[in-house]
């Protein structure tokens, strides 16, 4: 799987995040096959004298259909704060903007695998 931030489908199992120290979700451009329950890993890459890549195994707590109207985000049909797409934002190296701009008509948006945001906490 590529480093392409915007194509983490984690079909192998694994998610990019920004920080695997403090992020809490992944956004899924383009769909995953994760349900709650499922263990992964999630990775980041830190530059310490060149690339050194870090992973985490998570468990995921929440998978949540993501929507934007280009001015307003949802998650599973609700609203969401301007501060909670921040958060996803950060925690996937993305900007709001990005995010926002994600969504159906624009050519990087594919209606049969439709957005997620995928939540996990630490593995046990």
């Amino acid at each position: 799987m590529g480093t392409d931030k915007l194509s983490t489908a984690a079909t192998d199992g694994s998610l990019f995040v920004s920080d695997i120290d403090s992020a809490t979700c992944a956004f899924c451009a383009f769909g995953s096959g994760l349900a709650v329950g499922d263990r992964i890993k999630i990775y980041d890459e830190k530059t310490v004298f060149g690339r050194k890549t870090r992973e985490r195994d998570v468990q995921v707590t929440a998978v949540k259909l993501f929507r934007s109207t280009a001015r307003q985000i949802t998650l599973d049909l609700k609203m969401i704060t301007d501060e909670e797409a921040t958060k996803i934002a950060d925690d996937n190296d993305l900007t709001v903007q990005i995010l926002l701009d994600h969504r159906a008509g624009n050519p990087n948006f594919d209606p049969k695998r439709p957005p997620v945001v995928v939540y996990f906490k630490p593995s046990d």
